[in-house]
């Protein structure tokens, strides 16, 4: 806007059609139908310069005033632009088009030794000599500042209506100014965007609206005390970065970003696997770190931290061994060959496929081994009653005969009696003990295959 009544320099180049490697003679056709300089500001004003045949420039230098009466509206050519629509394009200028041809045929245009006046204080060091004439310096009263009132003041913000563009008001397109809406946390924010900055109160976001990371309450109270600091579980000793206020439980708050290891609504509580008491001694939750060897599990006692030892086995850790006992590996002593081949059968076993395969008989093996068990037993008393019994019949036998010296039939029907009875036994045993090794035999033949 220090631009008004300023001049705008610039200087264009044609290169082409009839005039080998010289600048392009201009074309006065071209003069009053195109503008030489169209300005836009504030989104919506379009304003044109245009240069007439006499001040066309052989040169290409060209020197354009900001002054209302040397502007056209492009929008409505008819309507004269006052003073106040060219300040107001100024005050937000958004693009500067500038014509680069003045010929139809051209094979090369340049732009060069383009400036803009601005005015500026006069004890600035970049000052010059010539007065800045028609550059207006206003006192403004709060909320406005600058040289002509039309930028908010520290703590305020531009605001503009809905639908600004449509207004037929062209200072809808300044806007007016409006405090910093910051929730009494800051009094600085954008000029033009009216976003907040340097939020205080352990406060963020564009409005100051919300608690920072590590705190919980209503930012929009306006009270400096609206934000808190989240306890998880204490003030000291927190250990959960963020936490958000809740009406469902007695503290008004819920920590949601617990560290590794720490679970509850505060982080009081210690998860399975860590262990401490947070609340109380004010430490984090320490994990269980159960020695691998020593210990039955990965879990531990959530307060002591004790981890389940196996037997023989002590220590928080289950590190340790009870007096009287020692961690032996199991590649010493005769256990290494017992190891070694537990190993060659184990991997003998991952590397084949036994789908379909008829197990080991081990229920047929411990069958045969009793049978033999209990073939022998019966041999055995039967042997014993045998003689008994034979003993017992020959004596009746011999009875009868003292008795009957005389009766012939009766010695031979003895005889024959005693005879094949012996045939009878002695096959007997021959059987039983034959059957008694067969089965031996065969249990240990089953065996040898198995082993």
């Amino acid at each position: 806007i220090t631009s008004y009544n300023g001049y705008l320099r610039l200087r264009v180049n044609n290169q082409g059609g009839n005039y080998l490697n010289a600048p392009v003679k201009l074309d006065d056709r071209h003069f009053g139908i195109f503008p030489l300089i169209v300005l836009v500001g504030n989104y919506r004003i379009v304003l044109e310069h245009y240069v007439s045949v006499s001040e066309s420039s052989e040169d290409g230098l060209y020197i354009v005033k900001f002054r209302e009466d040397l502007w056209k509206n492009q929008l409505n050519p008819k309507k004269q632009v006052d003073r106040q629509t060219l300040m107001i394009a100024l005050q937000n200028v958004q693009a500067i088009f500038i014509r680069a041809t003045f010929v139809d045929h051209v094979t090369e245009a340049s732009l060069s030794d383009v400036s803009m006046d601005i005015g500026i204080a006069q004890n600035s060091s970049l000052a010059l000599s010539n007065p800045a004439i028609g550059v207006e310096h206003c006192d403004c009263p709060a909320p406005h500042s600058g040289p002509s009132c039309q930028h908010p003041a520290d703590g305020y913000c531009r605001k503009k209506k809905q639908k600004y563009l449509d207004s037929e008001n062209n200072l809808d397109l300044v806007g007016t100014s409006v405090p910093c809406s910051c929730h009494s946390h800051s009094n600085v924010c954008d000029k033009e965007t009216c976003r907040c900055m340097e939020c205080q109160h352990n406060t963020t976001g564009d409005f100051c609206e919300n608690c920072a990371p590590g705190f919980y309450g209503n930012a929009r109270k306006g009270s400096e005390f609206d934000c808190q600091k989240c306890a998880c579980p204490s003030l000291e000793h927190s250990y959960s970065k963020s936490c958000y206020a809740t009406t469902h439980n007695d503290y008004g708050y819920v920590c949601d970003q617990c560290r590794r290891g720490h679970a509850g609504i505060r982080c009081e509580k210690c998860v399975v696997g860590y262990f401490g008491d947070p609340l109380r001694d004010g430490k984090p939750c320490q994990p269980c770190a159960c020695n691998k060897f020593g210990s039955v599990s990965d879990d531990c006692d959530s307060m002591t931290g004790q981890c389940h030892c196996g037997a023989g086995v002590t220590g928080r850790d289950c590190s340790e061994c009870r007096p009287r006992y020692a961690l032996i590996a199991c590649d010493l002593g005769c256990t290494r060959e017992l190891m070694i081949k537990a190993d060659r059968v184990e991997s003998f076993l991952l590397s084949h496929n036994f789908t379909g395969l008829v197990p080991a008989p081990w229920g047929r093996l411990s069958q045969i081994k009793n049978l033999s068990k209990v073939l022998d037993a019966n041999f055995a008393r039967l042997f014993m009653n045998d003689n008994e019994t034979s003993s017992n019949e020959f004596s009746i036998k011999i009875g009868v005969t003292k008795k009957r010296r005389n009766d012939t039939q009766t010695t031979k029907f003895l005889a024959q009696y005693r005879y094949n009875f012996a045939l009878d036994v002695n096959k007997s045993v021959s059987d039983l003990h034959n059957k008694s090794e067969h089965f031996k035999k065969e249990a240990e033949n089953m065996w040898l295959k198995i082993t």
